[in-house]
């Protein structure tokens, strides 16, 4: 639970990876084939999330601080690599790396 909301309901539980500080590299999906990312410590001020390209990813839930920016997201990838920006202040920026997710080898996977 992040801010008052809960992003997964798996038994198993979802790996949220911390990119609140500093740069990360995320280099695998968690529960559903999803990307779970912390933005901003707190829940008062948020962050600004931008995928980079944009149709990388998809975020398909949040979780909001009061200012109404994100503090968490959880992305669909729709591509092996790209890059999340998460801008906090003008000062403040994470930036995170997604690669080597292997996407491309799932989808030309045949039963």
């Amino acid at each position: 639970m992040i801010c008052g909301k809960t992003l997964s309901n798996s038994a198993a539980g979802a790996t949220i990876e911390n990119a609140t500080a500093q740069d990360v590299t995320v280099t695998s999906v968690t529960v559903g084939n999803l990307i779970f990312l912390h933005v901003a410590s707190g829940c008062r001020t948020g962050a600004d999330v931008a995928v980079q390209p944009s149709g990388a990813a998809t975020v398909v839930d949040d979780a909001r601080a009061s200012d109404g920016r994100d503090v968490a997201v959880v992305l669909q990838p729709h591509r092996d690599a790209f890059t999340v920006r998460a801008t906090r202040s003008p000062t403040s920026t994470s930036l995170i790396t997604v690669q080597g997710l292997g996407l491309a080898e799932q989808a030309t996977v045949t039963p």
